[in-house]
């Protein structure tokens, strides 16, 4: 695959972590076909997000360190 195509620089992995909650009005649904009024209406706090950004940095970084994956998160 010719990852520059994509406007990449290097081959590299990517994933869209989207946590899905026990009141997600649709949880049978992928979120790509959902409709954005109703995405944007669960939205977490700022806090909320934080907390869980750092959550999944700290094990994130944990399993890559274990496998020996070098990682930067941007």
């Amino acid at each position: 695959m010719n990852v520059a195509f994509f406007g990449n620089l290097w081959a590299h992995v990517h994933w869209n972590i989207i946590p899905r909650y026990g009141n997600d009005p649709l949880p049978e649904d992928s979120i790509w076909t959902l409709d954005r009024n109703l995405i944007e209406s669960h939205f977490l706090s700022d806090e909320e997000l934080a907390i869980v950004r750092t959550e999944l940095r700290n094990t994130l970084s944990q399993l890559c360190r274990r496998d020996g994956i070098d990682v930067i998160f941007a």
